[in-house]
């Protein structure tokens, strides 16, 4: 990637003469400039800063190539790009070195960086030397089979289409293909290899152009799929072979028992395929299904006394568990007993929470409540609970005949736990 602070960075050189290639800089500017040994050899250009501001300007200019750096001192190779090994040592004047744009940046570029450069063309052969394009978007014709792509720098990535059909051998060193296996290239398919240095390459991908009938269920052709018509044709002719596989090589099975199981994608379990019984499927299915609704059909009735004495903090009576969602209807009898306070209360909870009205009972003899309709849910706990109006001696609330109606056709939708 470039970077601002090293790709444009100046630096002020010692004086030197024509054929000197030890370069001494400015104290501490060795820093702004790369380290050969970790990002490779670069180009400076070196003028006279004193006479000419811009380095094009100055008719002595000359690119140098930087082979090694020890702390602000630079080896170099002299003259490179074409420029003239020429004296930078006239009294009294500065000089400068600089990256800058050169071509050798740019034909760098243009290897590692796709669209700089339009795709170039080379023909197929043994070694087809891919490190000699000076484009990241190669084009090869021809049929000879290639077994390599020649010497290029650690990294050089090439983005390559094949025109013709040919053969690419694999080797496990310098050239590695997927799976380790050659590959019968097909007009129009495209790969992307990177050099490791060398003479050494691996392919990271290969896109076919087209699907090979192996590689498909029977019935699919080799339609071209980068048109939508073909992308259509591969989906028709894909689903008709998926249906011919399952339709003759499966038996129906019209009466299915509990035991039979059908396959499931289990979302919780990392989609792992299980299976699920008819059993299973049929109770889930009721559970989803299958709701209560409040009637005036009693469902329900717990017939048994219960009573609270001298308790003024609502206790709880009588329980029972409702397995199904939807709506029930509840109505119980009350009395109290007492020698001098008149009355007692009893009041529905769900899940230990009063949800009903608060019922008082003025008589010593039984009545039953007004009916009231509560919304339920599965596994919710339906319960009664009871008060005395007043700790005074002998004051008892008493409750019976705990009656819950609803329309329900499983039997065991709503479980009694205290009767």
């Amino acid at each position: 990637m470039l970077d601002p602070a090293l790709n444009f960075a100046r630096v002020t050189p010692s004086l030197v003469a024509a054929g000197v290639t030890t370069v001494n800089l400015a104290s501490g500017e060795g820093a702004e400039l790369p380290q050969p040994s970790a990002d490779g050899a670069f180009n400076l250009v070196w003028w006279n800063f004193s006479d000419y501001k811009v380095a094009s300007d100055d008719p002595n200019k000359e690119i140098v190539r930087v082979t090694a750096r020890s702390t602000d001192q630079l080896t170099v190779t002299r003259a490179q790009e074409g420029t003239a090994d020429t004296d930078k040592n006239i009294a009294g004047k500065i000089y400068k070195m600089g990256l800058a744009y050169t071509k050798k940046l740019n034909d760098d570029l243009k290897k590692y960086v796709p669209g700089l450069e339009e795709n170039k063309t080379i023909s197929s052969a043994t070694t087809t030397d891919l490190g000699s394009i000076a484009s990241a978007l190669v084009e090869i014709t021809g049929v000879v089979t290639i077994t390599s792509f020649g010497i290029a720098d650690d990294g050089v990535i090439k983005f390559v289409k094949f025109d013709n059909a040919l053969v690419l051998t694999h080797h496990a060193t310098s050239l590695i293909l997927p799976d380790g296996v050659n590959i019968t290239t097909v007009a129009g398919d495209s790969a992307t290899f990177v050099s490791l240095g060398g003479g050494n390459w691996k392919c990271l991908s290969y896109q076919t152009k087209k699907a090979s009938n192996a590689k498909l269920a029977a019935g699919v052709d080799d339609s071209d799929f980068t048109t939508v018509a073909g992308i259509v044709h591969l989906l028709g002719n894909l689903t008709s072979a998926v249906a011919t596989y399952f339709t003759s090589t499966r038996t129906a099975k019209t009466t299915p028992v509990d035991a039979d199981s059908i396959m499931l994608c289990d979302s919780a379990d990392s989609d792992k395929d299980k299976k699920m019984t008819i059993a299973n499927l049929q109770e889930q299915f009721l559970a989803m299904v299958a709701r209560l609704t409040a009637s005036a059909n009693l469902y329900l009735n717990l017939s048994g006394e219960d009573s609270v004495v001298q308790i003024t903090s609502y206790t709880k009576k009588k329980e029972v568990r409702v397995n199904k969602n939807g709506s029930i209807r509840i109505t119980f009898e009350g009395k109290y007993s007492s020698t001098g306070v008149v009355g007692g209360y009893g009041r529905i909870y769900i899940n230990g929470i009063a949800v009903g009205t608060e019922r008082e009972f003025t008589t010593t003899d039984y009545v039953e409540t007004a009916s009231q309709d509560f919304n339920v849910g599965s596994g919710d706990l339906v319960q009664l609970y009871l008060r005395a109006k007043s700790t005074e001696y002998g004051t008892t609330t008493y409750a019976q005949n705990f009656k819950i109606y609803c329309d329900e056709s499983n039997v065991d939708t709503i479980q009694t736990l205290n009767a």
